[in-house]
């Protein structure tokens, strides 16, 4: 989204945005041709597109309005996301943990996606996970092993995670 809107500020049909020449700069392109033919020919890494996340929040934290919009869409993407998980489970007041790195940049990222799902699910609660993902999918494949995971082997999780 951020390439899009880089691409129809810098030919006219989009707002005007700090992201055009940061993406630019930080992707090493001296040209949005360049830009565009490093996205569609060369087909970018998703590690390079995730890479550009915090220019794009950055930008949103200045008040960059395109930025803003991009962060807005984003967020509002992850929230359906969640509304759909809640309506197809069943749940009721539930507790959304949001993990990774744009979840821990803090505002604008945060702030909005937290908007966001309380908007999409007026009785959720985001908040911030106890422990770290990968934990929790250990804890995961224990349960479907057949391990009980009570509070002790939740609580030996955590202290071994936290050690090392």
């Amino acid at each position: 989204r951020a390439m899009v809107a880089a691409v129809r500020a810098r030919d006219g049909r989009g707002g005007e945005t700090v992201l055009s020449e940061r993406l630019l700069a930080h992707l090493g392109c001296g040209t949005l041709r360049d830009l565009l033919r490093r996205v569609d020919a060369v087909r970018m890494a998703r590690a390079e597109v995730a890479a550009c996340a915090p220019l794009v929040t950055a930008a949103a934290a200045e008040g960059d309005a395109v930025a803003i919009a991009v962060v807005e869409a984003a967020v509002d993407e992850l929230a359906l996301a969640v509304e759909t998980v809640v309506a197809r489970l069943g749940l009721a007041a539930p507790e959304v943990a949001a993990t990774g790195g744009l979840s821990a940049s803090g505002p604008p990222y945060r702030d909005a996606l937290d908007r966001a799902i309380v908007r999409r699910v007026p009785d959720a609660r985001v908040v911030d996970p106890e422990l770290p993902p990968v934990v929790g999918a250990a804890l995961l494949a224990l349960e479907r092993a057949g391990v009980a995971v009570d509070a002790a082997v939740v609580a030996a999780a955590a202290s071994s995670s936290s050690a090392g």
